[in-house]
C-alpha cells in the first residue's frame, strides 16, 4: 500500500460517509477529508480564524493529526459528550424545550421577541399567492401555541465559516447523524420538516422573507393553510416520460397536499428540459417552495465521476465539470448497440472507458491533445487501453468508420456546435446519440431520455437516432 494513499494515512480501510467536493471517512486513525490542496488550505484558514473569534468553539472542532497535500487527517470526535457539544441554542436550554412559540422564538438567536404587525404588513405587500390569509388574530393564536421543540446537536469536520454562525457565536447544525458527521448547516433555508429548523426559518423570515416565515408557521403546525387538496398540471417535452416528471416534480400530477404542490412549484421554476419549460399551475394556487438539494452541484464529487479517481486519475476543471458520470456512462454504454463505437469528443474518457468496459471496441477522437493524454491515462487505470483507439482530430474531418457513433460535444461551442455534430453524426453513422443540455431544443419526434441527479435533477439528455434497427 502507498505511503501517499488516504488508506495509508488512515492507517486501514476506510468508511467513507459524506460525498461533495471534499468526501469525508473514517479510518482508525481518524477523519479523512480529501480535496484539492487549495481548497483544504482554504477551509483550515477559515476554521482558525473562526476559531480565533469564538474560542468556545474549540472543543467542537477537530485537531489536525496529519495533512498531505490533498489528503487531511484529523481527530475522531467519537460519541457526543456535554465538552464537545455546539448548542443550537443559547448554552443552557434544555431539551427538549417546551413552551409557547412565542417563548421559543425569544430564545432563538437573535434573542429576543417578535412583533406581529410587521411580519402582517409584509405578507399583506407580497404579490405571490399566500399560503393563508394574513390576520393578526390568527397569528397571536399561533404564537400561543404550547410546542415541544428537539434541539439537535452536533459538531463539524472542516472549516467553521461565518456561514454557520449566528449572532453571539452561536455555531448551529442542521443535525449530526449516526456516523458522527454533521449533515449541513442548519439555516434558515433548511428543511422545515424538521421542528427545530422551522423554529429557526421563523425567527429569520420573520425580519427577511414574509413567505418563509409564513411555511414555517403552517411547518409547525400552528397556522392551517387555506384550502385542502392541490390539483396539480404540468405541461413538458413530449418525450419526458411520466416516471421522470415525477421524479423532477417530487410528486406525480393530479392530486396532491399543499406542501407537494409548493415544492413541485418551487422545483419547476425556470426548468427547461428538451428546449420546452416546464409549466406547471396549482389549483388553488400555491406559494413556490425552494428545495435547496434539487440543484446540479457546482463541485461534483470526483468519486460520481469516475469510482477510481483517488487512484489518480487526471481531470483538469473543464474535464470534471463535463465528465458523464460513471453511472450514466455505463447506462449509456449497455443503450448504444454495436461492436465498434466512435467516440467524437472524447474528453477526459468517461464515455470511452464505459464503452469499453462493456466489451465494445472504441475509438476515441478529440481535437486537444491533453485532453487525450488525461483520456489515455485514465484508461489505463480500469485497464481497458487496448479496447480504445486513441486519435487526435477533428471529428468531423475523421468521421471514422464504425457500428455506431456518441457524441459530446463542448457545450461551450454553443447550440450551433451541438447542431452541426448531431447532423454530422446522423449522416455518417446508421445508429448514433448525442448528448445535450437540457436546454437545447430537440424535436417532439425525437427520442429524448433524461438523466437525474439522485435528488431528481436533470443533468443532461440524450437523443437517439437508428437504434430500433438492430
Amino acid at each position: 500500500m502507498s505511503e501517499e494513499t488516504p488508506e495509508a494515512l488512515a492507517g486501514g480501510p476506510i468508511h467513507w460517509l459524506q460525498q461533495g467536493r471534499t468526501p469525508i471517512g473514517r479510518g482508525p486513525r481518524g477523519v479523512v477529508r480529501l480535496g484539492s490542496a487549495e481548497l483544504l488550505d482554504a477551509e483550515e484558514a477559515g476554521k482558525q480564524r473562526v476559531l480565533a473569534a469564538f474560542p468556545s468553539l474549540a472543543p467542537s472542532a477537530p485537531a489536525t493529526i496529519e495533512r498531505r497535500s490533498s489528503v487531511l487527517l484529523e481527530t475522531d470526535l467519537g460519541e457526543p459528550s456535554a465538552e464537545r457539544l455546539v448548542p443550537l441554542f443559547p448554552r443552557g436550554v434544555p431539551t427538549p424545550l417546551s413552551g409557547s412559540l412565542s417563548e421559543l422564538l425569544g430564545q432563538v438567536e437573535p434573542a429576543g421577541g417578535v412583533n406581529v404587525t410587521p411580519l402582517i404588513r409584509a405578507l399583506r405587500r407580497q404579490e405571490a399567492p399566500l399560503p393563508f390569509r394574513p390576520r393578526a388574530a390568527a397569528i397571536q393564536r399561533a404564537l400561543a401555541q404550547p410546542l415541544t421543540v428537539t434541539l439537535h446537536r452536533g459538531w463539524a469536520h472542516g472549516a467553521i465559516t461565518a456561514a454557520r454562525l449566528l449572532s453571539g457565536g452561536i455555531c448551529h447544525w442542521r443535525r449530526c447523524g449516526p456516523d458522527r458527521i454533521q449533515q449541513g448547516d442548519l439555516a434558515a433555508v433548511g428543511s422545515l420538516s424538521d421542528p427545530a429548523v422551522a423554529l429557526c426559518a421563523l425567527k429569520w423570515g420573520w425580519r427577511f422573507d414574509a413567505l418563509r416565515a409564513a411555511e414555517a408557521l403552517i411547518a409547525l403546525g400552528v397556522v392551517a393553510p387555506s384550502g385542502g387538496a392541490i390539483t396539480l398540471t404540468a405541461q413538458a417535452h413530449s418525450g419526458l416520460s411520466p416516471r421522470d416528471l415525477t421524479r423532477i416534480l417530487g410528486c406525480a400530477p393530479g392530486t396532491v397536499s399543499h406542501r407537494q404542490a409548493a415544492t413541485a412549484l418551487g422545483r419547476a421554476k425556470g426548468l427547461t428540459i428538451g428546449g420546452v419549460p416546464l409549466r406547471v399551475q396549482a389549483s388553488p394556487p400555491v406559494t413556490p417552495r425552494p428545495d435547496l438539494r434539487f440543484r446540479q452541484p457546482r463541485g461534483r464529487d470526483p468519486r460520481l465521476l469516475l469510482d477510481r479517481y483517488h487512484q489518480g486519475v487526471r481531470l483538469d476543471d473543464e474535464a470534471r465539470a463535463s465528465l458523464t458520470p460513471q453511472r450514466h456512462a455505463e447506462d449509456i454504454a449497455r443503450r448504444l448497440p454495436g461492436q465498434s463505437i466512435v467516440d467524437g469528443f472524447c474528453g477526459a474518457g468517461g464515455n470511452a472507458i464505459a464503452f469499453a468496459r462493456a466489451g465494445k471496441r472504441v475509438i476515441a477522437i478529440d481535437s486537444s491533445t491533453e485532453r487525450l493524454a488525461q483520456a489515455r491515462h485514465n484508461a489505463s487505470l480500469y485497464g481497458v487501453t487496448d479496447r480504445i483507439t486513441f486519435r487526435h482530430g477533428d471529428f468531423f474531418a475523421l468521421t471514422p468508420p464504425a457500428d455506431a457513433c456518441f457524441l459530446d460535444p463542448p457545450w461551450a461551442g454553443g447550440d450551433a456546435l451541438l447542431q452541426q455534430a448531431w447532423a454530422a453524426g446522423q449522416q455518417h453513422y446508421r445508429r448514433g446519440m448525442i448528448k445535450l443540455p437540457r436546454s437545447f431544443s430537440v424535436p417532439d419526434e425525437a427520442e429524448l431520455r433524461v438523466y437525474l441527479t439522485p435528488e431528481g435533477f436533470p443533468s443532461f439528455v440524450t437523443t437517439e437516432w437508428g437504434l430500433g434497427a438492430r
